[in-house]
C-alpha cells in the first residue's frame, strides 16, 4: 500500500521542494528539514526513495488557479440514470442499516458505478490530529485507504471552509504533496457532508482520463450521495465507533 505525505510548502519561505516516496526535503541552501503526516526524519534530508521530484515553488499557483466548480454548469450535462440510481439507494439504505462502520465502501464503489469517475472516496476529519482520514476508497486510488490531507491545507480543508461543492482541475499544481499521487488527477469533486450542520468530512470522485469531464449531473449525484455519508456518520456518533473507525484505519 502507498503512503501520502504531506509537507505545507506555505511554511517556508524557500526555493525549492524535494519531494520523494516516504519524505519530503526542502532545501535551503545549505540546511534542510522535512516532515511527514505520521512523524519526521531525524536529520531532515531524504532517505530510502525510490522516487524524487524537484519542484520550484515559484512555480505553484495561486488557489483559485486550480478550482473550476462554475466550469460545471457549462458543461453539456448527461441525462440522470433513474433505475440504476434508484436500485442504488435501495441497496444502500440495507448496507446502512448492517453495518455502518462497512459503509463507507459500499458508498464509494455505488459513486463509482454510477458517475463518471476512476476513483472515489470519503474523507472524515480527526479534529484532534488536524487532518483527514480516507477510511474509503475505490477505483485506481484505492491503494491509498487510509491516507490523507491535512485539514489546513488540502483541498478536503478548503471544502469544509467553503461548505460547498469544489471542483479542482490537478490540485497539485497549488498543494505540493499531492505530486507523487498517481494516477494523475485531472479532476477532483469534492462535497462536504454534515453533522447538525457542521461540516465533518467529504466525499469525493476523482478523473485520471485527460479526456474525460465531470459535469453537473457528477455534482448532483453526489451531493445526493453525500446524504448517506451523513447518516452514516451520524450512526457511528451515536454508537461511538467513529475515533475508533479513523484511528483503525489512518496510517
Amino acid at each position: 500500500m502507498k503512503q501520502l505525505h504531506v509537507f505545507p510548502h506555505s511554511l517556508f519561505p524557500t526555493k525549492w521542494l524535494l519531494w520523494g516516496r516516504g519524505f519530503a526535503t526542502v532545501k535551503t541552501g545549505g540546511d534542510a528539514s522535512g516532515s511527514n503526516i505520521s512523524g519526521s526524519s531525524s536529520d531532515g534530508w531524504v532517505v530510502g526513495l525510490t522516487c524524487l521530484y524537484l519542484m520550484n515553488v515559484n512555480d505553484v499557483l495561486a488557489l483559485e488557479s486550480v478550482i473550476a466548480t462554475a466550469e460545471l454548469q457549462r458543461r453539456g450535462t448527461r441525462v440522470a440514470d433513474v433505475k440504476r440510481e434508484d436500485e442504488a439507494n435501495t441497496a444502500l439504505m440495507k448496507e446502512l442499516t448492517k453495518d455502518p462502520q462497512a459503509f463507507f465502501q459500499k458508498l464509494v464503489e455505488a459513486v463509482l458505478a454510477l458517475s463518471r469517475a476512476d476513483s472515489a472516496g470519503i474523507s472524515l476529519l480527526d479534529e484532534e490530529k488536524g487532518k483527514f482520514i480516507w477510511p474509503a476508497v475505490a477505483g485506481r486510488l484505492s491503494c491509498y485507504l487510509g491516507a490523507g490531507t491535512p485539514r489546513d491545507f488540502g483541498p478536503c480543508g478548503t471544502v469544509l471552509d467553503r461548505n460547498a461543492a469544489v471542483l479542482f482541475q490537478h490540485p497539485e499544481r497549488h498543494f505540493l504533496y499531492l505530486t507523487p499521487i498517481t494516477p494523475s488527477l485531472e479532476e477532483v469533486l469534492l462535497i462536504p457532508f454534515h453533522m447538525e450542520e457542521k461540516p465533518v468530512g467529504t466525499i469525493w470522485a476523482v478523473i485520471h482520463e485527460v479526456d474525460k469531464k465531470f459535469d453537473a449531473e457528477d455534482q448532483r449525484l453526489l451531493e445526493s450521495m453525500s446524504a448517506f455519508a451523513a447518516s452514516a456518520y451520524r450512526l457511528l456518533v451515536m454508537a461511538e465507533l467513529l475515533t475508533p473507525l479513523i484511528r483503525t484505519v489512518a496510517r
